[in-house]
């Protein structure tokens, strides 16, 4: 298997280099002792990164860590930039910078890094996000082929422009991920609010650490897992005790309450009323 070399692809001490190049077919399996992003700008084919493909087309985004493996075929003409970024240019040189770098601190890129190692190492922009995200590129190329006087200072201008908006918009991605995944929790609990739902049990239906989604669950639904588990039980009591016959103590023991007291105390404090009072 090909191992790119960092003095293959970077001019000096630089730590970024940039090649726009066009296929029909593909490159096959490799990696690089360096960060790769990959932007397609025309064109579709397939990446695979660690043996996982990813479809691509104009607007997407990769990042390909070092010693990740890499290949693609291209399902037409493609056109596409390679960006490569020595990992300690985010070490050494942005993080020595002022306030303009501050996203872009070590600990911010590992946290970005992360993200990709842990999901997709792909973002896939849109409509006017293509716009920037392919002039910021331009402007990489340009600095970096015509290399005129302070061009290091803008090419690390872009690179961070480049980074901040990649990050931005893989946080609303996951944001929306986590806002679906939430829904499907409450959903799951008023439909199955009856079997005994505790807390490790509902985040590892999310993917998530017990004390995270704790967090997560307070901050989206307004309240706590306990108070929602509770406000849905009793929500079908009442259902139960408008539509059937059913009796008190078999209703609150089929919503969940093994305790007939905890039903009752649970009842009044939402309902104002006991389970008999609201019936009549």
């Amino acid at each position: 298997m090909r191992v790119f070399k960092s003095e293959e692809v970077f001019d000096g001490d630089c730590g970024i280099g940039i090649r726009k190049q066009t296929d029909a077919g593909g490159f096959g399996v490799h990696m690089h002792e360096f960060v790769e992003i990959v932007y397609i700008s025309k064109g579709r084919g397939v990446h695979c990164i660690d043996d996982t493909a990813y479809p691509v087309k104009r607007g997407d985004l990769l990042f390909i860590n070092y010693r990740q493996t890499h290949s693609f075929d291209a399902c037409s003409q493609m056109e596409y930039y390679n960006i490569f970024m020595k990992p300690e240019f985010i070490s050494t040189e942005l993080i020595n910078q002022e306030n303009a770098f501050e996203m872009l601190t070590l600990t911010m890129f590992e946290e970005f890094r992360a993200s990709f190692d842990a999901g997709s190492p792909m973002v896939r922009f849109a409509g006017a996000e293509i716009r920037l995200i392919e002039s910021i590129i331009a402007g990489i190329l340009d600095e970096h082929t015509n290399k005129k006087i302070g061009y290091k200072v803008m090419l690390k201008s872009y690179m961070t422009a480049l980074i901040t908006h990649t990050f931005r918009k893989m946080s609303l991605v996951q944001e929306e991920n986590e806002r679906v995944r939430l829904e499907e929790v409450l959903r799951y609990i008023e439909e199955n609010c009856e079997q005994k739902l505790t807390l490790g049990m509902l985040a590892e239906q999310c993917f998530y650490n017990p004390s995270y989604f704790s967090r997560m669950f307070k901050e989206y639904s307004g309240v706590t897992l306990t108070d929602f588990i509770h406000a849905s039980r009793i929500k079908k009591a009442c259902e139960l005790l408008e539509k059937t016959t059913l009796t008190v103590e078999s209703i609150g023991f089929g919503v969940g309450y093994s305790d007939k007291t905890m039903f009752y105390r649970q009842f009044k404090k939402r309902m104002g009323m006991l389970p008999s009072a609201f019936r009549k």
